[in-house]
Parts: structure tokens; sequence; C-alpha cells
């Protein structure tokens, strides 16, 4: 039988362990341009920003037998350079359970691709120039009026998204277009309803991943081309994704997994369930056998 101090001991110990979840633990900082990185780091990353690309892509023929360009506008990861965010593992139950954080970047870019405590194997390809968008033909939507216009010359036409926003100072809930250059104008839809402020970054340890944070941007302009003697004007409209670094979004970060960023913006969460957390019966029996042994090793003193 075993003492009974060693079997109070063990039952507070598995109601103690079993009370709460194992869960990865990290730190944030927010580094600002130009100073150095605080020591211990396991990683630094930039959040995300977009880049809006417009492009022809190809021409079909209108019902007039025009040659009409065939455009597509596409949002692509970019890096916000203002700041970094650093990323720090931590222990947590009294140092009983690391956290190891793995971080794989896109390709030449300090965007995170995925992270997690174990790289998966069926990561996302490398996002290229275009962030593995496909290029798709743009709806003609016609009923807007926009100063200026956007002529075949000067494609492809290219701007980030966090200078147009910071240039115009557009507030989080501003719904008015923001015109750019050559008549191209963008319309921020609202901000998801569980974005922070990046000035309100999470103090200490927690158990997320922070991104930027996902909102609709309405891409609209006037299309002018030559076809022919003719010159044809196309009203376009198309709204993209959009990553505003201004505000930031979580997720859990899985005991075991992956979570893999999107093309435009956002993440996936993989989780895999051979976790290697021990349940609370597995706690059970390995308190059990060492009380076990340290009853043995009481009796054989006597």
């Amino acid at each position: 039988m075993l003492p009974l101090c060693v079997v109070l001991c063990s039952t507070a110990i598995v109601v103690s362990f079993s009370g709460c979840a194992v869960r990865p633990s990290v730190s944030y900082h927010q580094i600002a341009q130009g100073k150095p990185s605080p020591r211990g780091l396991t990683d630094t990353y930039f959040l995300q920003t977009s880049t809006i690309t417009i492009s022809k892509t190809g021409s079909q023929k209108d019902s007039g037998g025009h040659d009409l360009d065939v455009l597509s506008v596409v949002s692509a990861p970019a890096e916000y350079p203002t700041f970094k965010i650093g990323i720090s593992s931590e222990s947590s139950w009294l140092g009983m359970v690391d956290t190891t954080i793995n971080i794989a970047k896109i390709e030449n870019t300090a965007l995170v691709k995925s992270i997690g405590t174990q790289v998966a194997d069926n990561r996302v390809s490398t996002i290229k120039t275009l962030g593995g968008a496909i290029a798709t033909a743009i709806p003609i939507v016609a009923g807007f009026t926009i100063e200026g216009e956007l002529e075949e010359g000067k494609l492809p036409w290219s701007t980030k998204t966090y200078t147009q926003i910071e240039a115009n100072a557009v507030g989080a809930d501003s719904d008015s277009p923001i015109l750019m250059s050559n008549g191209v104008t963008m319309t921020l839809g609202p901000l998801p309803p569980d974005a922070h402020p990046v000035s309100e970054l999470p103090q200490g340890t927690v158990h997320d991943f922070i991104f930027a944070a996902c909102r609709d941007a309405t891409i609209k302009f006037t299309y002018v081309q030559a076809s022919g003697k003719d010159k044809i004007k196309t009203p376009i409209s198309k709204t993209v994704k959009i990553a505003d670094p201004r505000y930031y979004e979580t997720v859990a970060l899985p005991t075991k997994g992956s979570i893999a960023t999107h093309s435009e913006c956002g993440v996936s969460v993989t989780t895999d369930p051979a976790s290697g957390v021990s349940s609370g019966a597995d706690l059970v029996d390995a308190l059990v056998a060492e009380g076990k042994a340290i009853g043995d090793a009481l009796k054989a003193k006597k």
C-alpha cells in the first residue's frame, strides 16, 4: 500500500495537471524601424500589407468586333516596413513544457509562409510575385464616375495599399473611395469584428499567432484602349482581399500542426491529432508508478 502522503500529493498534482490544457506559449515584441532586435528572440517577421497590380492577360472580341483587353486585378502579399514583430518561444508548467516554433518564410522576404510547432508537409506552394492568384477577366460594371482614366500604356499598374491608406489618413471605418493614380480608386470594406489596433499588441505570454487584419478592397477605374480607329472606355470594378497592418487578428497556435498564410491575406490552421501531449490518464499512471517507487524505497529503509 502506498504511503498516504504520496497518494494525497499525487492526487493533488493530477488535479492540478489535468485542470489546464497544455498549449504553445509565445511572447511578442514590436521592433521599430532602425532599432535593434531584443536578445533571445526565436524569429522576427513583417506584418503583411498588399500590392495591387492591374495587368493585361489576353484579349477578346466584343459584339462589335473590337479586340478588347482582358485585365486582371491581383492582390499579393508585401512587407509592411514600418516595424517588425519579434516572437519568442516560452516555457510553461514551471518549465516542464517547452514550445518549439518553426517559421517558414516566403522566399526572399520576411513574410511568414507557415508557422507552428511542426512545419507541415502540405504547406502551400511558395508565393511568387503575384501571390499565386490566378488572373481573371474583370466584369464590366457601369453606373459610376471616376476622375481620370487608366490607359493601356500605363499597364501594368501597381501600388502598395499601405502607402495609399496612410497618405489619405483613412480611418478604421471609412468607406470613402481613396483616389490613387490614373483614376484608380480603392474603397475599403469593414474590419473583422475581432481586429485590434497594433498599438494594442498583447503583453506577456500568449498562445496565439498574430497576423495583419484582412479586409475587402474594391478597386474601380475606367480603362481606355484603342481598337482600330476607335477609342474604347470600359468601367471596371473588382473586389479583392488586402492585409491592413494597422490592425491585427489572432488564431490559436496548435499544440502540434501549422498555420499557413493565404495567397491574398489571412491564414489556415492545420492540427496534427498526434500532439504528443499527455492525457490525464497518462499523468495518473506516471504519478502512481512514481508513488509506488517512493513507497518501495521507504519500506526498504525500515
